[in-house]
């Protein structure tokens, strides 16, 4: 008899600590647009475009000596981390970040400036990220 009451105690551990562990995660991949101020989610990320901080990209309607870039100031979460962050639009260097397994890239920024039009409100900007975890 305590062959058996040990036989089923060890079932029923091992059947609880299987259903405790976690399923493993599917991947995630998703394109998002945002406008300054406004908050997407993709899996348990939550992604916020604070704005843009420096646009010095060369006007569509001018020739310049360099292609200057924009600064992305961005905000991300997931579950208990939380980090505010600059990404740069033509800088391979910095066009991307990682977040607990969560990799953020920005793919856009619109509108392109050109010298002929007024210069882009805060508000007018959209910026497209790609959002990926492996």
């Amino acid at each position: 008899m305590r062959r058996l009451s040990t036989f089923v105690f060890t079932v029923l551990v091992a059947v609880t600590a299987s259903a405790c562990t976690t399923a493993p995660t599917a991947p995630v991949e998703a394109t998002i647009t945002l406008a300054p101020g406004q908050t997407s989610g993709v899996g348990a990320l939550s992604v916020k475009f604070v704005g843009v901080t420096i646009d010095t990209r060369c006007p569509g309607d001018v020739i310049c000596i360099q292609a200057g870039d924009a600064y992305i100031a961005l905000e991300a979460s997931v579950a208990a981390t939380r980090r505010a962050f600059e990404l740069q639009l033509l800088n391979p260097m910095n066009r991307e970040t990682e977040i607990r397994g969560y990799r953020i890239a920005v793919e856009e920024l619109s509108p392109y400036p050109f010298a002929s039009l007024p210069p882009i409100r805060q508000s007018d900007y959209r910026v497209t990220l790609k959002v990926q975890r492996p």
